[in-house]
């Protein structure tokens, strides 16, 4: 791994162990972050609109938080950004472990929890805001990185060891994906002799429950599902309708649902989907990508940006209605949706 724990500390005039004040023992976690997520080499990040660094004890409460903006973390080039977290031991005659976790990216677009000391690591930290009409608010270029210590960093007793130093390396992973989605309606549609519907009739909607997050960066369970908007407005083409999304986590069991709709007769109904799509997008995916019968790798862990492509075919014959016939992730054919025309 490109970088080692520093074990190194500094020792003041403050080894007493018989001091009944020891805010002059200072003790400190240094952290640098970076990201080697699919890569061989470790990759900065470079600027990032916020830094939480929060460093929970051995019982998960939160015993120390420091907040940065606008900081630079820097790159193998010239070098990781090193963040001092402050940690003061409500136990100074003991040694303490701590683990130490980093979050990048939340901005004024999150509802962030003040960090209290006490706190504990299950608690909700950070929710994506929403909009006056209850969606999403647009992140579109926003990333956003969360990483853990891969092991404990271990304080001593200040009272016997005096101040200590200890520097770290947290390899943090991206929680933001962007989506480009594209609804595309099938050659038979397109060649009827009559009644070939405008795309414009056509719209989609992806929803999850996926934005909120507790401090340890897993989902809170009570998180309530909404709609995410689109980076820009929808595109309109012959043959398909495009749009764009920035969503957040993409892990299965958080009500991640595609709605494609259509128009007849002036109301707004359902596009038929397989199921498994209606009910969970995201566990859909990961299950198709991991048949052997698609001979398709796909990571979420290492692709954040994902071309989603829905073919769409009549339900019936001159029923007017309308099925998904077809999934694509980038270009491949994960699934596949029959009905007989009737």
């Amino acid at each position: 791994m490109f970088f080692t724990l520093g074990l190194g500390f500094l020792l003041s005039g403050c080894e007493s162990m018989f001091h009944d004040d020891l805010d002059n023992c200072p003790q400190a976690v240094y952290v640098k972050l970076y990201n080697t997520t699919c890569k061989a080499d470790s990759i900065g990040l470079n600027t990032q609109s916020n830094v939480h660094l929060l460093a929970f004890d051995e019982d998960n409460k939160l015993a120390a938080s420091a907040e940065l903006k606008d900081i630079d973390l820097g790159n193998k080039q010239k070098g990781f950004t090193e963040i001092k977290l402050p940690i003061k031991t409500s136990t100074p005659d003991q040694d303490r472990v701590y683990n130490i976790y980093a979050w990048t990216g939340l901005n004024s677009k999150f509802t962030v929890s003040d960090a209290q000391i006490g706190k504990s690591k299950d608690e909700v930290f950070a929710t994506l805001r929403t909009d006056a009409d209850a969606s999403y608010v647009k992140l579109d270029n926003d990333r956003v990185f969360f990483g853990k210590s891969e092991h404990s960093v271990v304080l001593n007793n200040p009272a016997k060891y005096g101040s200590q130093d200890k520097h770290i390396a947290v390899a943090v992973g991206e929680k933001t994906y962007r989506i480009n989605v594209s609804v595309v309606l099938d050659k038979s549609i397109r060649e009827r002799t009559a009644n070939v519907p405008s795309t414009r009739e056509f719209g989609v909607v992806i929803s999850s429950a996926n934005a909120t997050y507790n401090y340890d960066g897993e989902h809170n369970v009570n998180s309530s599902s909404a709609p995410y908007r689109t980076n820009g407005p929808v595109q309109y083409g012959d043959t398909a309708l495009t749009a764009k999304y920035t969503l957040l986590d993409l892990q299965s069991g958080l009500k991640s649902q595609v709605k494609i709709t259509y128009q007849k007769n002036g109301q707004t109904r359902d596009v038929t989907m397989p199921p498994e799509i209606k009910n969970d997008l995201i566990g859909a995916i990961l299950t198709y990508a991991s048949n052997e019968d698609n001979k398709f790798s796909f990571n979420l862990n290492c692709e954040h940006d994902i071309d989603l492509k829905f073919l769409i075919k009549d339900k019936c014959k001159d029923c007017g209605d309308y099925m998904c016939a077809g999934v694509f992730i980038n270009d491949w054919l994960v699934h596949t949706f029959k009905t007989v025309l009737e």
